[in-house]
């Protein structure tokens, strides 16, 4: 006697589903697994395994992520690859084309950087990140409301707290900003950065006043930048490396909207 299996059909559909369109689910580490070869967030500084953990919850919802300094174009890629709906941007203040020259005259034959300056995915912005002018007519192009913002950019005490305090109200609530190597605010292992003697403009030292009082005080800071991020940061995580290069990332994490 025939006997008919009713969940049969469902099971075949759900083959069917799968076979056409599921994709495995993703995890922890592959961030880093990304990164292998195409940036120093992993195979030097370590960067993608806290990044990993706390970017994890947005690889599937983030829809746009910013970052300084685009060098060989990895992190670019990097980035289009771990968020998949997300498009990706670049600022630099060397075009792709100098870049690229730049690459070839170290002796680096291969890199990731985009054929054209703006494709579907990614999008690339000559400008220099000190320059109040030069960043709003980014944000006059391309808009904000990022979900992330990455300073990998030129690492001078200038550079990195300007674009803090001009970015941070283009990223959107409950959204990051990260400040990467913070070692260059350490002046017995880093020169050249703009560190003063005493360290008192040092970034290291901006975030270090901002774990004890709670206050964001930098002289690169136009007094609504520091009023703005004193009032939407809801916390910092600073990460020390413990490594030869002494690597230090800050993420600065902006508050919910309060309605």
């Amino acid at each position: 006697m025939f006997h008919c299996n009713r969940r049969a059909p469902l099971t075949f559909l759900l083959i069917l589903l799968c076979a056409s369109g599921c994709s495995r689910p993703h995890e922890i580490g592959e961030l880093t697994t990304l990164a292998h070869g195409k940036t120093d967030k992993g195979d030097i500084h370590g960067f993608t395994e806290i990044y990993d953990h706390l970017f994890f919850p947005l690889r599937s919802s983030a829809t746009r992520v910013c970052e300084i300094g685009i060098a060989g174009g990895g992190s670019l890629q990097v980035w289009s690859r771990y968020f998949s709906k997300a498009t990706v941007f670049g600022i630099d203040i060397y075009s792709l084309s100098q870049l690229r020259s730049m690459l070839r005259s170290q002796g680096v034959k291969e890199d990731f950087l985009p054929d054209q300056p703006e494709t579907p995915r990614i999008k690339t912005f000559v400008a220099d990140q000190a320059n109040r002018e030069q960043l709003k007519s980014f944000i006059d192009k391309y808009g904000g409301d990022f979900d992330i913002v990455l300073d990998d950019g030129g690492h001078t005490m200038e550079m990195q707290q300007v674009s803090l305090g001009f970015f941070f109200k283009y990223v959107k609530p409950a959204g990051y900003y990260v400040i990467e190597d913070v070692h260059t605010s350490l002046t017995d292992r880093y020169e050249g950065y703009g560190a003063q003697k005493g360290q008192e403009n040092t970034t290291l030292r901006m975030i270090n006043q901002f774990i004890r009082n709670a206050r964001i005080e930098s002289q690169y800071l136009r007094p609504e930048e520091a009023e703005y991020l004193n009032s939407r940061i809801e916390y910092c995580n600073l990460f020390v490396k413990n490594n030869s290069a002494h690597s230090i990332t800050c993420i600065f994490k902006k508050k919910e909207e309060t309605r």
